[in-house]
């Protein structure tokens, strides 16, 4: 939806079978609207007081979700407007708020939820560092970006598709680029694997 969004306890075979009748209460789904500001006081008494069923907003909204992105510990909601609005997890509270003056197309979130990247509309990738409220000081800027995979095990690398070159920027630091015009599929132990999605289309 682009008014609202779900949030639910997502488990494998294996950590349920683990976590077993105690991870039950945790599988309820949660429904929010993108205009309201949740504490997370509602998951509070609904843990509390199972019979609690907080009221869900349906309205349509001016502003509509164009894009988001999560990890275990954020949320992260980009609005047609260039609004992005982040949201705690596991309970879901509204923390903090950006402005952006073109549209997010895409986002990701590094695998320790401390830095945030951006693509906009036109193709401007940012990197934000959150505690900075994503002032100048916390703020990288490349152009002509159209894909981006945060490392999997370093939370300082990113890689990116920038024309056709691939980019690996530490910190806010770039290396040298390599030709590729591949889609990236997997970055991890310094390692990127990418994949030519028109030549799969041409022969799938």
């Amino acid at each position: 939806s682009r008014d609202n969004f779900l949030i639910w306890h997502f488990m494998t075979p294996k950590t349920q079978s683990t976590l077993g009748i105690s991870g039950s209460r945790h599988r309820k789904e949660r429904l929010y609207h993108i205009d309201d500001t949740p504490s997370g006081v509602a998951e509070v008494i609904q843990d509390l007081d199972k019979s609690y069923q907080p009221n869900i907003n349906m309205t349509a909204t001016g502003d509509p979700i164009c894009c988001l992105a999560a990890s275990d510990k954020v949320l992260v909601i980009g609005r047609e407007s260039g609004a992005l609005q982040r949201y705690s997890l596991p309970q879901v509270a509204l923390v903090q708020r950006y402005t952006f003056t073109s549209r997010p197309q895409s986002l990701a979130i590094n695998c320790t939820s401390t830095r945030l990247s951006v693509i906009d509309s036109t193709g401007v990738l940012t990197l934000l560092d959150p505690e900075t409220g994503g002032g100048d000081t916390g703020r990288t800027e490349r152009r002509d970006v159209w894909d981006m995979m945060w490392a999997a095990d370093n939370p300082d690398l990113i890689a990116i598709m920038e024309k056709t070159r691939l980019y690996i920027i530490r910190g806010t630091e770039p290396e040298e680029p390599i030709n590729c015009s591949g889609y990236i599929c997997l970055f991890q132990d310094l390692e990127i694997r990418t994949c030519l999605l028109d030549e799969v289309m041409m022969t799938p």
